[in-house]
């Protein structure tokens, strides 16, 4: 007769109805559970690493062959407590309403109280902190010979370093004189830098998650593409690929991120704000006024090219289609008749035309007349021989 009752660490376990594991069986499973500790940040940040615990709700697979078993038992004089899921949803569905509802209504509040001139500066203070920094290493690599050790102009480079220096220190202490605390500076929605850092890395951890789940599809099936294409390599194929693998290495190298490791100003972390594009994946960010200014020249250039471009290919396909227009045959007549043809024949002929070319037009001669199509007709058939032309 199996054992209905133990006791394991000081604590008494039932066995339930119908339970055939063992005592030993009870006792490995419980040290199981007790090991399982997870790193749940670790495990939230990068999902894809850990698709075995969609398999076992949320555990491993021994994890959850242990909880199977300890479920066959009970602990002595433990009563099952009744739960009421969906009053517990209302609850908590309700008491977020309420939280949520405070927060706007402080949001709304706070936004009263926005200064454009000191959110502003703010901005260009972070920018230029961000220069100053950057001048400060190129101005220490000059300094100690890590940076261009046989650099011809060495003195003119650090002299331009040094003024750069001081004009970033300058417009720092000045910008910061406006600012005052950064973190006390709300947006136009009454929002703290602490509050939109907190929202921000929500949005950068899903989009990160789709981004990284996308990456890898997309390099999976370039891989398929260059192995199926053989030798040489397509260049456009390999370029593409290591520019994604490239990306993807800087997603998959982000740790595990807190609100406080993201700027406050765009979706993405202050570790990938800065100016080492490769392989950091550095940039400064879009909310700063330089950054801003320079990407919207860049964007209105680009626009320009593209409007360039466009009319350039207008007017050569223009050309193209007046030297073909001169290149194509002059018009002929679908029939012609002449003096004393017999009834019978015109009305057979212009009863065979009529049926191919609905609309077409009699044109009286000398000494008899002609059948030509429509203008529309004409004008279709003009267009197909210069677009045959063209492309040819």
């Amino acid at each position: 007769m199996a054992i209905e009752e133990c006791v394991i660490d000081d604590v008494t376990w039932v066995r339930k109805p119908g339970t055939t594991t063992t005592i030993d069986e009870l006792r490995a499973a419980l040290e199981q559970i007790a090991r399982w500790s997870p790193d749940w940040d670790l495990i939230h940040w990068n999902p894809w690493d850990f698709e075995e615990l969609d398999e076992h709700h949320g555990f491993d697979k021994a994890t959850w062959e242990a909880l199977q078993i300890r479920d066959g038992w009970r602990k002595k004089g433990q009563r099952r407590r009744r739960i009421d899921i969906e009053a517990e949803m209302a609850r908590d569905k309700a008491r977020h309403e309420r939280e949520w509802a405070a927060k706007e209504a402080r949001w709304a509040k706070a936004a009263k109280r926005y200064d454009q001139e000191r959110h502003d500066a703010r901005l260009a203070m972070l920018e230029d902190q961000m220069s100053l920094r950057r001048t400060e290493e190129e101005l220490a690599g000059f300094r100690d010979g890590s940076r261009f050790p046989r650099h011809p102009h060495r003195d003119e480079e650090i002299a331009k370093l040094e003024k750069e220096r001081a004009r970033w220190l300058s417009s720092v202490a000045e910008l910061s004189a406006k600012v005052g605390d950064p973190e006390t500076v709300l947006d136009k929605r009454g929002h703290l830098p602490a509050e939109r850092r907190a929202m921000n890395l929500l949005t950068f951890r899903f989009d990160r998650e789709r981004e990284v789940k996308e990456l890898r599809a997309e390099i999976a099936q370039l891989d398929d593409q260059i192995k199926a294409a053989g030798k040489p390599r397509d260049s456009k194929l390999t370029a593409r690929r290591s520019y994604l693998a490239m990306r993807l290495d800087v997603l998959l190298r982000i740790p595990p991120l807190k609100p406080e490791d993201m700027c406050a100003d765009c979706t993405r972390p202050l570790l990938l704000h800065g100016w080492r594009l490769s392989p950091d994946g550095q940039d400064y960010c879009i909310a700063w006024p330089r950054n801003r200014a320079h990407r919207k020249e860049a964007y209105e250039m680009f626009q320009e090219m593209v409007r360039q471009n466009q009319e350039r290919e207008k007017r050569e396909k223009e050309r193209a289609v007046e030297a073909s227009k001169a290149k194509l045959p002059a018009p002929q007549p679908l029939a012609t008749f002449g003096p004393n043809v017999a009834a019978s024949t015109v009305m057979r002929k212009l009863a065979a035309i009529q049926e191919k070319h609905p609309g077409a037009k009699l044109k009286s001669r000398t000494n008899g007349f002609e059948v030509w199509p429509s203008a529309k007709e004409q004008a279709a058939t003009e267009r197909a021989a210069i677009r045959a032309q063209v492309e040819r």
